[in-house]
């Protein structure tokens, strides 16, 4: 087998031609449909099969990769942070990354 068959994202199918003779084609994995980082809804708005990176994304802050719903909580959580309301270390785990990033800017 070559190297280039042996990759992940090719997909090996099975083709009978005739009695007894089988073969293998291969064809290219579907990508699966964008999810939020946080909470794994599908992001909507997020297509793949566009051509262009501006129509296949949303452009705001973590588009593409936070919905908004987790996004509005994100950016509260930062605001408390900077303003001194909350510290970091009150801050949920799976926001945190997130919370830093946008605390530093």
């Amino acid at each position: 087998m070559k190297p280039k068959d042996r990759s992940s994202s090719v997909r090996k199918l099975k083709k009978r031609l005739s009695y007894r003779v089988k073969t293998y084609t291969k064809r290219k994995k579907k990508r699966a449909n964008a999810r939020c980082a946080i909470c794994k809804k599908p992001l909507a708005g997020v297509d793949e099969r566009q051509k262009t990176r501006t129509k296949r994304t949303v452009l705001r802050k973590y588009g593409g990769v936070l919905c908004p719903s987790c996004l509005e909580r994100v950016i509260k959580l930062s605001q408390r942070v900077k303003q001194g309301t909350i510290r970091i270390e009150d801050v949920s785990l799976k926001y945190l990354d997130y919370v830093k990033q946008l605390s530093k800017a």
